[in-house]
């Protein structure tokens, strides 16, 4: 399973860039494809020293950087696991990591691959802030408490769902549903 945003911090994967050859040069044949200026910062947030991940993880924060990296960190452990000889069986990925195994599986390209995670990324960064809310209730019934200006950004089970909307309006149904006694989390 490869995660999508969300899941990325500064520092991810130093170790092993420093210690596993593998993952390094899968890590830097995923940069060659990212334009010049956001490889250089990718590498930056990827190796960044214990004293600057604070620092590093809130430039972080911009989808345009945040996918990007994920992405590329996600193929060099793709590669590396490979490498050790462990194969999937399935793979499944969310959001960004669903580039990561459309081009483990040999669906795209690696060019294709890293340009789709970057675009994206960039798209993301043009939208106004939004949130998400994940509910311990059937879609229906979430929306019903939470109020207008939301949608079901999906439907996981009969009684789980997340909802998406801007950032106020999801404050805002967290502490409505909260208030009903629902479980939710951000």
């Amino acid at each position: 399973m490869f995660p999508g945003g969300g899941a990325q911090y500064a520092g991810m994967g130093a170790e092993l860039y420093h210690r596993e050859p593998v993952y390094r040069d899968a890590f830097e044949a995923a940069l060659a494809f990212v334009e010049p200026s956001l490889r250089v910062e990718l590498r930056e947030f990827a190796l960044a020293p214990a004293s600057e991940v604070a620092a590093a993880s809130d430039r972080l924060q911009a989808p345009s950087r945040a996918v990007s990296l994920l992405f590329v960190a996600e193929y060099a452990l793709g590669k590396l696991l490979g490498s050790w000889g462990i194969e999937p069986a399935a793979m499944i990925g969310h959001s960004a990591g669903e580039y990561v195994v459309a081009r483990l599986s040999g669906v795209l390209s690696l060019r294709d691959a890293v340009a789709l995670a970057t675009l994206r990324g960039r798209l993301f960064d043009t939208l106004p802030e939004g949130a998400m809310l994940s509910v311990q209730l059937p879609a229906e019934e979430a929306l019903a408490i939470a109020g207008k200006g939301l949608s079901v950004a999906a439907a996981n089970a009969p009684s789980l769902c997340v909802l998406s909307g801007p950032v106020g309006a999801i404050a805002a149904a967290e502490e409505a549903l909260r208030a009903r006694g629902a479980e939710c989390t951000r």
